[in-house]
């Protein structure tokens, strides 16, 4: 049998068990998320060697299913000239029984200011029969965007519609002085080669300077185009990271290609999760027809780190695949972990109002079905110190929301997190060593974090306060890191 997590960093507290991490070094973006040839394959941003970040690589899980995948290597990395500076972002789609990744091939002057000059967002793709070899062209250049684009163009995801190709990438327009706007490009290609933009779609008043990492899909007929802007500003329940990630619900006759104008950005703009370690996720179908999301559990810019993984060669990880379901009164995106996840759950046990609860495996999957109208809190301790508490009150301008406090040493630097809820139903909460996703009212509203416990902490111990739950340890994933 293949060794778990667990058996291959035996000396690592903060490993995870059941999250999609880098060997070593640094991972940020899923990316080429697809079903191919039988086995699911999730590419990811990578700095081989770098825990604290460097020049970008794509690493490589591949596996016949989404709890036993193996690490597979660097299928691409920074060796053309085109692509000197990175292997940035990008997306997969299976055609004529090939492979293709399309990618932004990154080069930078230092020299430069790198936003209006000095930078190369070439668009990209590599090739593949198998999923696991491939080769690389260059298909786009700066010269082939429109001219009202600054030098930040990125992110390619590709998709079919009938017999034609789209894109979307995301930009930042030239607005100086001080008032550059987020936009998406929309391209048409009958081959996958040769790209043609139909329109750049964006705001009237700047809503955030960039969107990164555009992703357009449809579920149940309905269209949303999901994006990461840069610059909103900070609000007392949402935008409360320094970049945000979600998804604006498109009018019903939305035609890609054919808006130049989306109106109410801030009406229409929803967050995937309201915690502090999420973004640039990304989404793909897969053979079953479900529309599965992967996000970057962690970020780069805030004051708060990740010293405990640093120190031992790593930073960061992927969430756990989340299945997309539409709420049909109000067409927000609920999340759920995808039901695989299920098969590593064992030892499970009812917790009632007011117990104490144990997770001497320091993993652990809570469910809280039918909350009641009184305020409900879920926390967690090891050795005494405090690691985090969830709770679901009472919201001061009316109705409910959820609110995740972490404590001062297992935060390194992450306080508090608040989202209003629509219900405040039921609430669920994964834990994984170091890393937890809570999930309310059916994954409506999502809030993922990271959380460090004493190094010489055993098992962790829950609290339960005005509502009972089930409880289950949870296994590890079967995966190998290995070339």
């Amino acid at each position: 049998m293949e060794p778990s997590v667990r058996t291959l960093f035996p000396d690592d507290p903060c490993r995870l068990a059941f999250h999609l991490m880098p060997p070593d070094g640094w991972m940020n973006d899923p990316n080429g998320l697809c079903y191919f040839n039988g086995e699911y394959h999730i590419f990811f941003q990578y700095s081989p060697g770098c825990p604290e970040g460097g020049n970008k690589w794509w690493g490589h899980y591949a596996g016949p299913d989404l709890t036993h995948l193996r690490y597979v290597g660097t299928p691409l990395s920074p060796d053309r000239p085109y692509d000197r500076d990175g292997v940035f972002s990008g997306s997969a789609i299976v055609s004529g029984g090939r492979l293709l990744l399309y990618f932004t091939g990154n080069v930078t002057d230092p020299a430069t200011d790198r936003i209006y000059t000095g930078r190369e967002g070439n668009t990209c793709l590599a090739v593949s029969d198998d999923g696991y070899h491939f080769t690389k062209e260059c298909l786009m250049t700066n010269a082939d965007y429109p001219a009202a684009c600054t030098c930040h163009v990125r992110d390619p995801k590709v998709w079919k519609e009938g017999g034609t190709f789209r894109m979307v990438q995301g930009t930042r327009l030239d607005g100086r002085p001080g008032s550059d706007r987020g936009a998406i490009l929309f391209f048409r290609s009958e081959d996958g080669r040769k790209w043609v933009n139909e329109a750049t779609l964006t705001t009237e008043k700047p809503f955030g300077y960039m969107w990164e990492c555009p992703d357009f899909f449809r579920l149940d007929g309905h269209p949303y185009l999901a994006c990461s802007p840069q610059g909103l500003p900070e609000e007392a329940y949402r935008w409360q990271n320094e970049s945000q990630a979600g998804y604006f619900a498109l009018p019903e006759d939305f035609v890609p290609g054919h808006t130049p104008l989306l109106d109410r950005p801030e009406e229409r703009f929803r967050e995937w999760d309201f915690g502090f370690d999420f973004y640039a996720p990304q989404t793909f179908e897969d053979a079953a027809g479900r529309r599965i999301l992967f996000g970057w559990a962690g970020v780069s810019y805030r004051g708060y780190d990740n010293a405990p993984t640093i120190r031992r060669g790593w930073q960061h990880a992927l969430t756990v695949p989340r299945v997309l379901h539409r709420q049909p009164d109000t067409g927000i995106l609920c999340q759920q972990p995808a039901a695989e996840l299920e098969s590593l759950r064992h030892n499970r046990r009812t917790v009632s109002d007011g117990q104490a609860f144990a997770l001497p495996e320091r993993t652990g999957d809570i469910v809280l079905e039918a909350l009641p109208d009184s305020p409900v809190t879920v926390s967690l301790a090891a050795e005494d110190c405090p690691l985090f508490t969830v709770s679901i009150g009472p919201c001061p301008e009316g109705g409910k929301m959820l609110e995740l406090t972490l404590g001062k040493e297992a935060g390194r630097g992450r306080t508090r997190r608040v989202a209003k809820l629509p219900a405040a139903q039921n609430l669920r909460l994964l834990l994984d060593t170091s890393l937890a996703e809570i999930y309310a009212d059916d994954g409506a509203v999502v809030m993922t974090t990271r959380f460090y416990a004493p190094e010489t902490a055993e098992g962790y111990t829950g609290y339960l306060h005005g509502a009972g739950a089930e409880v289950w340890d949870m296994a590890a994933h079967t995966v190998v890191f290995a070339e």
